[in-house]
Formats: structure tokens, sequence, C-alpha cells
């Protein structure tokens, strides 16, 4: 199926606001496609992932967490080592349209990330998706690497109103990017990364979750607003004391300086601050809304916690 043939157009919003008027489903998790367990998803979006492991080895990884610690899919010493599962790339799909003529809206991927040796499957694999329906949307979530979304950009401009990019900056300070994600761009990579989407015309969004400074926060999302089509999504970083190892001095001066970032104060100044003085649209993710225990935040376009 041709991806060029005449297709409605959707935006940001309306792309979210259809998906949030579906239940939220489940196609691949951290292991195989046919396990049977909890994966967290974003409202009425179906998260589809082909590869097992993350060459970007985040710290504070929820995917890493189940797969080593919590289902026992791979050892620690194995997940920065990503293996495409290629039942999944080659999976033939015949999904069918809603009676409105929506097709599934996608969020590709959610347990890994896009990284150069694993580029040419996750491109085949999200065309797949595309081409088995005239009008499926993928939303394209990464920590991006600027070959990585060039070679996005070009490969999948025929389907480019069907496509976006949600792309994750968690923190301007490359120190901080360093500890927390170790295998994952610097700054200014992702930032021209997302430059260049916006450049190609496709409808981008960004996230800043799990937030690695949460004084930062107001400058990045200034930074990165001239390049954002839809919204910034705002979160925490969660479950911390669960997921991240703290094995070290400077492992624990990490973890109690996003604690202390987190407590109901900075929050409670961001908010404000985002509130009355943002370009674009500022999205709470619901563990930032559980932290501040404030019921009347706005929803917008949110996307559960994912990360």
């Amino acid at each position: 199926m041709s991806g060029g043939s005449p297709l409605r157009q959707p935006t940001l919003h309306a792309f979210f606001t259809s998906a949030a008027q579906a239940p939220a489903k489940r196609e691949g998790g951290t292991g195989s496609a046919t396990t049977k367990r909890r994966v967290p998803q974003p409202p009425g979006l179906t998260t589809v992932n082909c590869v097992t492991g993350c060459e970007h080895n985040c710290r504070y990884c929820y995917a890493r967490h189940f797969a080593v610690t919590r289902f026992s899919q791979v050892a620690v010493e194995d997940w920065p080592f990503p293996k495409v599962r290629w039942s999944d790339v080659n999976k033939r799909r015949r999904p069918k349209a809603d009676a409105d003529g929506t097709g599934p809206a996608y969020f590709f991927p959610s347990s890994h990330d896009i990284t150069p040796s694993v580029l040419e499957p996750c491109l085949t694999f999200a065309r797949n998706l595309l081409e088995a329906c005239a009008t499926s949307t993928v939303m394209i979530v990464t920590k991006p690497h600027l070959t990585c979304v060039e070679r996005l950009c070009d490969a999948l401009r025929p389907y480019r109103g069907r496509v976006s990019f949600r792309l994750t900056l968690t923190s301007a300070d490359d120190a901080l990017l360093h500890y927390w994600e170790p295998g994952a761009p610097p700054f200014a990579e992702r930032l021209s990364a997302l430059r260049l989407a916006h450049e190609r015309g496709y409808q981008t969004s960004v996230g800043i979750e799990p937030m690695l400074s949460v004084a930062e926060v107001p400058a990045l999302v200034r930074q990165v607003a001239p390049y954002v089509t839809g919204s910034i999504y705002v979160g925490l970083m969660n479950r911390i004391d669960d997921r991240v190892a703290v094995v070290t001095a400077e492992d624990q001066r990490q973890v109690d300086a996003v604690h202390r970032g987190q407590a109901h104060e900075p929050l409670l100044r961001l908010y404000r601050e985002l509130t009355t003085d943002t370009p674009v649209p500022v999205v709470w993710s619901s563990s930032f809304r559980r932290a501040l225990r404030l019921d009347n935040l706005p929803d917008g376009d949110e996307l559960e916690d994912i990360l």
C-alpha cells in the first residue's frame, strides 16, 4: 500500500485527542510480543517495540528494571547490547480502521530506543506499521541521534502527515545527561535533531521526562519551544529507589538531588512559572499532578507516565 495516497493530515492535538478516547492497547514489551504481563501504556495508543535492550542504558529506565530485575529476562550486563526481534520486525499486520476511518495510533518505541546499530530494523518496523493501514499514525519516541532522525525523516517522508516525533531532552546539562543516560547523545545533538525534524515539516513534541534538574526546566522549555509544533510533556523520575542502583557516594548525591528537586515546593514553583509564561503548551504527567496533590491541572494532550 502506498503511503502517498491522499490522507487526512492530523494535527498533534487531534492525534492525542482521538487517542485519549480509545482504550490503551499493548502489542510489544521488553520481551516477546506474546509476553503476558503489564507494560505501562499511554492512553489510547498502541505501544510497539522490536528490540530487547538499549545502548543508552539509562539508570532510571523502567524497561531495564522490568526485563532485568522483575522478570529476569535479560542479564544486567547484556542490556546495553540490543537484540533485534526479527519476528516482530517482519510481523504481518492487518489492523482495521474504526468506524470513523481512524486507524491505529502507535507509540514507538516504548521499551528501547532507536540507535544507529538498530536503526534500519526500526525503520522497517515503522514503515510496516504505516503501510498496514492507510490511516494509522506513528509517534516516534527517542532520545535522538541526529543521524537516526535524519534517516527517519528522509525515509518516512511519504507518510509525513501520519508521523510525529516525540524527542526526549531531559536536561541541557551534559554532565547530568552523561551520568543518568550514559549511552545517549549529548544535548546539542538532541537539539539539532529536534530542529531537523521541525525543518523537515514533521509534527514535533518534546518530552522532559524525567526532569533531571527541575531548576533548569523553564530555560530548557524556552530553548526547545521554537521547534515544537505540539506540546512539551513534563514528568518526574518515577520509583527512583526501586530502579536506581546506589553503589557509590556519587550515586547517592545524584539521587538525593533528584529527590530534592521533586519535593512539593520546587514542583509548585515550576508549575506556576510554566503556566504563566510559556511559549508552547506544557502537559504535566500524572505523577507530577499527584505530587502536587492538585486536581485542577489541565489534562491537555496527556500521555500516561511510561518512563
